[in-house]
């Protein structure tokens, strides 16, 4: 693996965002150190950037727990 900022520009990544034209909006929120890092781990991993990772657990979280 290369040292730097992921470009969280792989397969997976642009499948799960195709057609989303959507414009964004920044979000903060505060997490426990240890999953912020497990975070960190796991986008690094699958060369994801923490962003890409947060919007698809949202993106999955609100599909499997709808409000109607």
């Amino acid at each position: 693996m290369k040292a730097g900022r992921p470009s969280g520009r792989t397969k997976e990544r642009v499948k799960e965002v195709k057609g989303t034209l959507d414009e964004e909006k920044r979000l903060n929120t505060r997490l426990p150190k240890s999953e912020y890092r497990a975070i960190q781990r796991y986008a690094f991993e699958r060369e994801m950037t923490v962003s890409d990772v947060v919007k698809i657990a949202v993106h999955e979280y609100m599909k499997r727990n709808p409000l109607d």
